[in-house]
């Protein structure tokens, strides 16, 4: 296969996926991943995808490098909406764990005064809107500081929350597709939201209607892992099944 050939199928790869790792596309072309990463300059420099760690992802998907204080202005109305409906879920006495996602702090604002919940994030922006607050239990999970999404990310977050159980797990990806499942941008987003699942009673999604039919880079999870859905609105219709056929929960 000539290499402009490759190129080419790399770009409408990623257009219809979202994003794909450097890996899969050593392995499909059958060339060496140093090939496939001048393939990738050479798309990204064209405008046409951009590069993170591990592969690409469509330069009109990345949520991930969009500034927090951009996508905190995306869709205010429809993040409210959500956040409505998910503080309506929020007990008092439970241990929750909410994501430094721009839709859960929309819900940390709409808890302060429920009386002694108990607030696990990584957020630095959740730790800031609650931490003047009397009702909540607030502990924030450290690491390595990610300025684009105003969190504490990598190993040193990972550790803590393999030791922590939770009533419930409040999270918003960068995108929810039918067959891909829950996708995310970053690779240390995804471990540390692999974890808080795995640890969690009940698993909560908060996803505007602009993140269904939506692939980033990196799987957080399946469907069968989701116990709750909330939307602005109602997706697609083949999402119905999804939900029936995986016992989601689905509010809007």
């Amino acid at each position: 296969m000539l290499a402009a050939e490759r190129i080419g199928k790399i770009a409408k790869m990623v257009a219809k996926n979202g994003g794909i790792k450097t890996s899969d596309l050593s392995r499909i072309f059958e060339v060496s991943e140093m090939t496939i990463l001048r393939d990738l300059s050479f798309l990204e420099s064209r405008g046409l995808l951009k590069r993170v760690y591990g592969g690409a992802i469509s330069a009109k998907n990345n949520d991930e490098e969009i500034s927090r204080y951009v996508r905190e202005k995306i869709n205010t109305a429809e993040k409210n909406k959500i956040a409505e409906i998910a503080f309506t879920l929020v007990k008092p006495n439970e241990q929750i764990f909410i994501d430094p996602s721009t839709t859960c702090l929309a819900l940390a604002r709409k808890i302060k005064n429920i009386s002694e919940i108990n607030v696990i994030t990584n957020g630095l922006d959740i730790v800031n809107e609650l931490a003047d607050s009397d009702n909540v239990r607030l502990t924030c999970i450290g690491g390595d500081f990610h300025k684009i999404s105003m969190s504490f990310l990598g190993p040193i977050s990972e550790m803590p929350v393999k030791e922590i159980y939770f009533d419930k797990v409040f999270f918003s990806p960068a995108g929810c597709a039918s067959e891909q499942g829950i996708t995310e941008a970053n690779v240390y987003s995804v471990a540390i939201r692999k974890t808080i699942i795995e640890n969690a009673k009940e698993v909560i999604l908060l996803a505007d209607n602009s993140k269904f039919e939506k692939v980033s880079l990196y799987k957080i999870c399946d469907w069968n892992q989701i116990n709750t859905v909330i939307s602005d609105k109602k997706p697609a219709e083949k999402y119905k099944k999804i939900f029936k056929d995986n016992n989601i929960n689905f509010l809007n």
